[in-house]
């Protein structure tokens, strides 16, 4: 993972950049955007294709509703016969949990339709999406929660004994049974990401276990503790009390796009091992639905041509959509990199190591990986050459993935060849390498310009 398309077998933080006429010139101190793709919305049609290449995959959403929908007439018909039967039956603690019920069913039409809004493709009023649709109707589903936990304090603590055991029971031990067997089914869809889907998921096993409370309160109902099943009435509403602040809490920061620590770490973590470029920061992540929107400054050699360029970013796009789930939409910003992040610089170095005075007729190139640290030394390829001499060594240098070269001086055809490969040249005075690289780093050395 993280190897740059065309560079080939090569050492670790190697890069291969493939020769163009033109190249990208970048004024010192000045932020200049590379390519105008590399920072850009997609087309409609690009973008729609693209979300279809993920696990997030719009054949899942259609499932999800049908799933939603059968999962929202079953809850409602729970919750109907648990509110007629803890009538009939003078159940307090089964009335409440058929409310509960109904509250389901209010949230999975709510989950339809957040599951409906980020199904439909981008457009041009919408160009992002109507993902954070998911998040609204997510918001109300909480407060519908509230409301049926206010219903039950309303109408939950009466003094009352039920009139006959049975029935009550079979009712709940049926809504346990659905519940559990809903709540698998739903987890078959898990690779959807979305929020609604894992919400149902968790709520339908919740309810299993709630049910288990609900047999025990309606056990104390009937042998006279009243004041015991008010603890599991109290019980329940804590519980979907404790749910909508949950629902809402996630919603709210959804819609206030607030930032997901966690899948910026993992992207942090893939960039860390993308060779060949020097850098990258400003990383932000929100969430829409179950997609990630990604935005960051990418940092590139200031010599990089711009159709190279814009191929690194179009792969790391598909490398972030590949290796991050729910990663939908990646804007990159293209800029100089800085001198004190990851390069391969290659010092032309003459027999005794110091800096060469000319470029083509150094004894060789120390190649110095600022990631590691690490120098490693190789004869120049053309030193017995006569002609192109300059091209033999600038395609030796492109397999080492160098992307900055350090010499005492060069002549003219060398440098433009070199910055047409997408590597820089900065001329120095310095002779030791190693306080050369200490003035690259420190923004001391000039690039060389054509």
């Amino acid at each position: 993972m993280g190897e740059l398309p065309g560079a080939g077998a090569k050492p670790r933080g190697a890069v291969s950049f493939s020769r163009c006429n033109s190249s990208l010139a970048f004024q010192a101190h000045a932020t200049v955007i590379c390519s105008a793709q590399a920072q850009r919305i997609k087309s409609l049609k690009d973008f729609y294709i693209s979300l279809n290449r993920y696990n997030v995959m719009y054949g899942d959403l259609r499932t999800a509703k049908t799933r939603t929908l059968i999962s929202l007439f079953a809850f409602l018909l729970l919750g109907l016969l648990k509110i007629a039967v803890g009538r009939l039956y003078v159940s307090p603690v089964l009335t409440a949990d058929g409310i509960h019920n109904i509250a389901d069913v209010i949230m999975m039409l709510a989950a339809f339709l957040g599951l409906y809004l980020i199904s439909l493709p981008p457009s041009a009023n919408f160009p992002y999406g109507l993902y954070k649709g998911e998040s609204l109707v997510s918001l109300f589903m909480g407060i519908a929660i509230i409301y049926a936990a206010f219903e039950i304090a309303v109408t939950g603590f009466v003094r009352l004994r039920p009139t006959d055991l049975l029935p009550l029971l079979i009712t709940e031990a049926i809504s346990i049974i659905v519940s559990v067997y809903l709540g698998h089914w739903i987890s078959g869809l898990m690779s959807t990401n979305s929020s609604v889907i894992k919400a149902e998921r968790l709520h339908n096993y919740e309810d299993g276990i709630l049910g288990l409370i609900v047999i025990a309160g309606i056990f104390m109902e009937w042998a006279g503790y009243i004041y015991v099943a008010y603890i599991f009435l109290i019980v329940i509403i804590a519980y979907l009390l404790y749910q909508s602040y949950g629902i809402m809490k996630d919603s709210i920061l959804s819609l206030l796009d607030a930032s997901d620590r966690a899948v910026a770490l993992a992207i942090s973590r893939v960039m860390n091992e993308v060779n060949g470029i020097i850098g990258f920061h400003e990383l932000k992540v929100r969430k829409a639905g179950p997609f990630y929107f990604v935005e960051m400054h990418l940092e590139l050699p200031h010599s990089l041509p711009v159709d190279r360029a814009d191929e690194i970013t179009d792969y790391i796009e598909d490398l972030l959509k590949k290796e991050v789930k729910g990663v939908a939409y990646v804007t990159i910003h293209v800029e100089p990199g800085s001198m004190s992040k990851k390069w391969i610089l290659a010092f032309a170095v003459s027999e005794d190591g110091n800096i060469s005075s000319h470029f083509g007729l150094s004894h060789g190139f120390l190649i110095l990986n600022t990631h590691d640290g690490k120098y490693v030394y190789y004869d120049n390829p053309a030193f017995s050459i006569d002609r192109h001499r300059a091209q033999v060594i600038i395609n030796f240098l492109k397999k080492l993935g160098v992307n900055a070269v350090i010499s005492q001086s060069i002549d003219e055809t060398a440098a433009l060849a070199l910055s047409g490969a997408g590597i820089d040249v900065y001329l120095t005075d310095i002779k030791d390498p190693q306080k050369a690289y200490e003035a690259f780093r420190e923004g001391n050395l000039k690039r060389h310009t054509v």
